[in-house]
């Protein structure tokens, strides 16, 4: 893979790969792992090849189109984005250009597009390094909300500090208050989490 659009790649990598797919709303037995072509990372992206991937609310959504109103960001008729998957932890293959701030061979976990497959593109302010403590299904289990509960909060304290000083909206302050917070997260030492269920209860959790 190198076009214009790819700064830097991993030497042969696949045209294609297995990702699960949906192409209509419906049960979860709709969803199908098919061969489908290894995306291209765009300006500010870099493609991962996903070595762990989580299952979060919003996959759920995707795949089953309920409730009704997030069809407004899915798609109104049938999901826009055909492999779902949000959640995710791999290693960089592959830097498209303006992606900066990760090389070919980083360890990365966050949010890429459509990561229920061997590949994903993902953008560069959507995802972070991770300690070498953690394994890759560590990193990938991490709960969306704890990453924007701390980027949240870190800011909003920041903000406050800076009203109390006096101080201008700093924008660029800021965004390094949040990847600060991003770290934080992710440098956090990993908890074991066990949890168990019954044949009784077939929810998606």
């Amino acid at each position: 893979m190198k076009s214009a659009a790819v700064s830097a790649a991993m030497p042969d990598l696949p045209k294609t790969m297995l990702a699960a797919t949906n192409d209509r709303y419906g049960p979860l037995e709709l969803v199908r792992v098919q061969t489908e072509p290894v995306p291209e990372p765009g300006k500010g992206q870099v493609l991962v090849r996903v070595h762990a991937a989580a299952i979060n609310p919003a996959d759920i959504f995707a795949v089953t189109g309920s409730p009704k109103a997030t069809r407004l960001v899915t798609g109104l008729l049938r999901p826009r984005q055909s492999i779902f998957g949000h959640d995710m932890a791999g290693t960089v293959v592959a830097v498209g250009r303006g992606a900066t701030g990760f090389e070919l061979g980083d360890r990365v976990f966050g949010e890429g597009v459509g990561t229920f497959a061997e590949y994903c593109v993902a953008s560069t302010n959507r995802i972070a390094a991770f300690s070498a403590a953690w394994t890759f299904a560590d990193a990938a289990a991490v709960p969306k909300t704890a990453a924007v509960v701390a980027v949240t909060s870190a800011v909003a304290e920041k903000q406050r500090d800076d009203v109390v000083a006096h101080k201008k909206p700093d924008a660029a302050a800021d965004e390094k208050t949040a990847a600060a917070a991003k770290i934080a997260v992710v440098d956090t030492k990993p908890a074991s989490v066990y949890s168990a269920a019954s044949s009784a209860d077939k929810e998606p959790v």
